[in-house]
């Protein structure tokens, strides 16, 4: 087989082993109808944070925009969700799987990614009007209505994240 032709996205704030690129790539190479893949994310710590995430909804982002998303009513928020069984099931359960392929409804966060090129070319790129969060929620959307499908996976090595939000 001709080998994946792969685009790679990875945040300056993130810590990986080489060989997670591999994973990545072979998991595009394993299933042609992806687009995208990403891998679980941890924390410091080794527990799952961020690594794909339902599509914004019109009430949580409401309260956003009115600032209840924020301080101790976010802290509480986040501690409800993580006992969550979606979010488990997404996040924490894509553990068990090695390869776990996103549902209707679910994005695929840049944090660090591999986009298949011929993705890339069908789905065009990023688009620029978005300055710095949700172009990456704006291509999921787009890729998905082309046909492509995403997916996270969990390498061998963990990918720590090492941003201050865990979500």
């Amino acid at each position: 087989a001709a080998p994946v032709d792969v685009l790679l996205s990875v945040n300056f704030d993130l810590e990986l082993e080489p060989g997670v690129v591999d994973t990545l790539v072979a998991a595009l190479d394993r299933h042609p109808e992806v687009a995208a893949v990403g891998p679980l994310l941890t924390g410091h710590d080794g527990e799952p944070v961020f690594s794909s995430g339902r599509l914004p909804r019109p009430a949580l982002e409401f309260l956003r925009a009115a600032g209840l998303r924020q301080g101790r009513l976010l802290q509480w928020q986040r501690l409800l969700l993580r006992r969550s069984t979606a979010w488990r099931e997404r996040n924490a359960g894509a553990a068990r799987a090695p390869v776990r392929l996103l549902q209707d409804g679910e994005y695929l966060p840049w944090t660090c990614v591999a986009v298949r090129r011929a993705a890339w070319t069908s789905v065009g790129p990023l688009d620029r009007r978005f300055r710095l969060y949700a172009e990456d929620i704006d291509w999921s959307v787009r890729a998905v209505a082309a046909g492509w499908r995403l997916c996270l996976v969990t390498p061998a090595s963990p990918v720590v994240h090492l941003s201050l939000i865990h979500i």
